[in-house]
């Protein structure tokens, strides 16, 4: 019985050496590919290393060109301008044909030297876009000149038919006038128990106002004297002086209060 459990244990000592060795095999093989693979991965981090290093330079290069770019495109802009400016040419127009064109002879060389000089005398301040601007300004000058000249034929049709509204009215006022007149003479004598009334005008024709007046005058009566009456001769008269004067006072009053209603 012991015998057999020794060789039991002799036989699981042996599966676990076996087991061992083979764990350890299998370890030293895990070591040599991790340290392959940590070879590898710093070989990677070196690359990657240089490779930021070569962005950087890349990318410091780049912002050097597009700034030398700027630049260049702004001396080209202002090339251009002032050909324009100064030759009143487009350079795009001529670059593209012009190494096709004959090359400049002495006799054009010393007429454009001579052109040079005479602007350089002239001096900067000449306005080479002055026949253009001439053309606008005398385009808008005929433009206000026609609303003017319309303006004008305006105010002048206006004024005729001011002139023609204000003949109208002055006939048509003269003609109610004298209507108003008539009446007014043969209604006076029928209020007033006689007497003679009339309406006139006072001021220039010219006047923007014209005042209107009534003159009047009441007609006196006199009774023919009765013998019965004779007792009562002064206080006829009395009455008779009376009766005057309201007439008289009335006609003043009615003749001052139709001359302020007109008047206003």
């Amino acid at each position: 019985m012991l015998r057999a459990d020794c060789e039991q244990l002799a036989t699981e000592e042996v599966e676990l050496r076996t087991l061992k060795t083979s764990v350890q095999a299998e370890l030293e093989s895990g070591r040599a590919t991790y340290d392959a693979r940590l070879g590898g991965l710093t070989e990677v981090e070196l690359a990657v290393r240089d490779l930021r290093v070569k962005a950087d330079a890349l990318a410091k290069e780049l912002s050097h060109l597009e700034l030398r770019q700027g630049q260049i495109a702004m001396q080209r802009a202002n090339v251009e301008e002032g050909i324009l400016e100064r030759y009143q040419l487009a350079m795009l127009d001529v670059i593209p044909d012009f190494h096709q064109r004959a090359p400049i002879t002495d006799t054009e060389d010393a007429r454009l030297s001579e052109l040079r000089e005479l602007i350089d005398r002239m001096g900067t301040d000449i306005n080479l876009t002055a026949i253009e601007e001439f053309a606008e300004v005398s385009q808008r000058f005929e433009f206000l000149s026609a609303q003017r000249n319309d303006l004008d034929r305006a105010v002048d049709q206006l004024q005729k038919a001011i002139d023609k509204i204000n003949k109208t009215s002055r006939k048509l006022f003269k003609d109610t006038f004298t209507a108003i007149n008539a009446t007014f003479k043969e209604v006076f004598p029928r209020l007033f128990r006689g007497g003679q009334a009339a309406l006139s005008l006072s001021g220039s024709r010219r006047a923007r106002r014209t005042r209107r007046s009534i003159s009047s005058r009441a007609e006196r009566r006199r009774s023919p004297p009765s013998p019965s009456c004779s007792r009562s001769s002064s206080s006829s008269r009395r009455r008779s002086a009376s009766s005057t004067r309201s007439t008289r006072r009335s006609t003043r009053r009615t003749s001052i209060a139709t001359t302020r209603s007109f008047a206003r």
